[in-house]
């Protein structure tokens, strides 16, 4: 089952990664002439039909949402930052029926929609574990938006992906949201697709809906959060940070079954256990097997993911 959940509390994690190039243009803050957020976009073609008495040419009347004929594009409502990008749906005059709003990332800066060039290389060593960000979910309907991603290896096989329901949000405010990436191969993420809609497939997309999105990662070292109040205590820690075949853990207050997931510096999942826990008992994970080098230890329980760097000797 995918994992669909939903962060309430935000701890300062304890690692480094590539930052924003993980994911190309993930904070919205390039953006081009044509007010288009670089590297994210929608395919549309407006029908045209020819009248057969004149030869002429006509096309589908369409109601775009703003004074710029796109359903994507930048907007200053940021969550942090200049910019962020708005998904926002149309309405086809012509045939009655309102367009969903749909974002994707491509690799072409010069290109305003990804046509045949959707997805992006993932670059050696990038940390693609998760799919996170900031959203601000406003539908004119009963509609639920949606986040997604694909990661493929060199084979174009499909390793890992997850899907995210967006409800709406409350306020003006935004909201963070993730979900890690469940692996079914050991093999090295090369290419990822990720996309933002209004609607889900199965749902009517209601005209007036919007949907603003910034600071989209893949892991969530770098969303730079700025946390209200003061730090809350770790919800877990490993008790030594150099291992040699016995990795002990200290599930602090994480509650009910808590994951524990480790990563290669590659991104890749190399071992996941599930526990009850207590909070008081110690964890014990057997990593002889594994090669020496640094691992990232994910915790994850209904509420909150953590994470700590881990040396195996």
């Amino acid at each position: 089952m995918k994992q669909k959940k939903r962060i309430i509390l935000i701890i300062a994690f304890v690692i480094g990664w590539n930052g924003w190039s993980q994911v190309i243009n993930g904070d919205f803050e390039l953006v081009k002439p044509n007010f288009l957020p670089s590297n994210w976009g929608m395919d549309f073609i407006q029908n045209v039909v020819v009248n057969p008495s004149t030869g002429g040419a006509q096309a589908d009347v369409i109601q775009y949402p703003w004074n710029i004929p796109y359903f994507v594009y930048a907007t200053n409502e940021s969550h942090t930052g200049s910019y962020a990008m708005e998904l926002a749906n149309g309405f086809n005059v012509t045939q009655n029926e309102v367009i969903r709003a749909q974002a994707s990332i491509f690799n072409n800066p010069e290109l305003d929609s990804p046509g045949w060039n959707a997805g992006v290389v993932i670059e050696p060593g990038t940390n693609v574990t998760l799919l996170g960000m900031h959203y601000k979910f406003l539908p004119a309907g009963d509609e639920l938006g949606e986040a997604s991603i694909t990661v493929l290896n060199d084979q174009n096989e499909i390793i890992g992906e997850t899907q995210i329901d967006l409800a709406p949000t409350l306020g003006n405010g935004f909201q963070y949201i993730y979900s890690l990436i469940p692996y079914t191969s050991q093999s090295s993420p090369i290419y990822m697709y990720i996309t933002i809609k209004t609607a889900k497939e199965e749902q009517t997309p209601v005209f007036g809906t919007r949907l603003i999105v910034d600071n989209v990662v893949t892991h969530s070292i770098a969303l730079n959060t700025s946390i209200n109040g003061p730090l809350a205590k770790p919800r877990f820690s490993a008790i030594a940070d150099v291992v040699e075949g016995q990795l002990q853990i200290r599930p602090g207050d994480l509650e009910g079954a808590v994951t524990y997931t480790l990563f290669d510096t590659t991104g890749k999942q190399v071992l996941t256990h599930t526990s009850e826990s207590t909070g008081l008992q110690i964890y014990t994970i057997d990593i002889q097997a594994l090669q020496a080098g640094t691992y990232i230890l994910a915790a994850q329980d209904t509420q909150q993911l953590i994470t700590q760097k881990i040396i195996k000797k």
